[in-house]
């Protein structure tokens, strides 16, 4: 999850889970580091990564952040940027969607409760490669079920050749719940075993 600060990433971070893991307030800059979580998305878990807000600054801690939060887009398989859509894109915005050009991404336009000063059709045409635009207002929660549809669209790509990591970390959930249910813990010797003798491809 990526932006720039107080558009409302940490929100959607909360809204997705149902619960308040991220401190969300009115001052921009409140998260400085990362926040990594597992989010449950019909047959898949997915790890999402809550980050800084990306800006120009000379504070020395929040210079860290965005750095951080910069790695993340780079190594992420999937980008949420959430765009303030109750003000005008910035140059923050610009350098965003410079650094996710290219990349597989979902535009957030957050605070859709709000007066809107973006419109959807703005956003998409800025949107490079046809990626979904979903207006959503993490505060209330409307918009986060077509959210949670063009992720599952996105994840289901997996059958075009996407990466299968994605496979990986549902297999290793579902060792995890059968152990559950037998009572047995399942050991890294046993999977490790399951993916030398098997091959994921076939």
């Amino acid at each position: 999850i990526c932006g720039k600060p107080n558009a409302g990433k940490s929100s959607l971070l909360n809204c997705l889970l149902g619960e308040d893991r991220s401190i969300v307030s009115d001052i921009a800059g409140t998260t400085r580091d990362t926040i990594s979580e597992k989010v449950r998305l019909g047959a898949f878990t997915l790890n999402v990564i809550d980050t800084a807000g990306i800006t120009q600054t000379d504070d020395p801690i929040e210079k860290i952040g965005v750095e951080r939060a910069r790695g993340e887009i780079e190594g992420a398989q999937l980008i949420l940027y959430v765009a303030d859509s109750s003000v005008e894109l910035d140059d923050n915005d610009r350098d965003i969607l410079g650094e996710i050009e290219g990349k597989r991404a979902i535009c957030v336009m957050n605070k859709s409760d709000l007066a809107q000063a973006l419109s959807e059709e703005e956003m998409k045409a800025l949107m490079k490669d046809n990626q979904a635009v979903i207006p959503l207002s993490a505060r209330f929660g409307t918009g986060i079920d077509q959210l949670k549809k063009a992720l599952g669209q996105t994840i289901e790509g997996i059958e075009q050749g996407i990466s299968e990591e994605f496979w990986l970390v549902d297999l290793k959930d579902t060792f995890d719940r059968l152990g559950e249910i037998t009572g047995e813990t399942v050991g890294e010797n046993l999977i490790d075993e399951i993916f030398d003798k098997f091959c994921m491809g076939k």
